[in-house]
């Protein structure tokens, strides 16, 4: 994964056997800074590192697969983690698989595993 943010440095995520995520960060002239983050309580089924959003210094990785797949998302401050879940999140919802997004303070985490649109409503099956 290849990303850009408006601080002008370019980052470039891989995400390694699913247990840990490896950034790059362009800071000057072909020098690069090397981040390795992983979760604190991860696991090698998480598929940490599925969905990647990154906005200034604030970097969002989902976790499709955290806790029977109710899935989190992390979200990396510089010194700083923490962990998203849904408040109502059942077995299969896929919290962080398949969307993460950031903007400024705004992240938005998608689940689509445990709703149903229909008729305009959300429907939880």
């Amino acid at each position: 994964m290849h990303c850009r943010n408006p601080g002008r440095l370019t980052f470039s995520c891989l995400t390694v056997l699913a247990a840990c995520l490896l950034c790059f960060a362009t800071v000057a002239h072909g020098q690069y800074a090397e981040t390795k983050l992983t979760a604190s309580d991860g696991a090698s089924s998480d598929y940490f590192g599925y969905r990647v959003a990154i906005s200034g210094k604030t970097i969002v990785v989902g976790a499709w697969g955290d806790d029977s797949n109710k899935g989190a998302a992390y979200v990396y401050t510089p010194g700083q983690e923490t962990k998203l879940t849904a408040s109502d999140g059942a077995p299969s919802d896929y919290f962080g698989g398949y969307s993460v997004a950031v903007s400024g303070d705004t992240i938005v985490v998608g689940a689509w595993g445990g709703v149903l649109l229909q008729h305009g409503r959300c429907l939880r099956l």
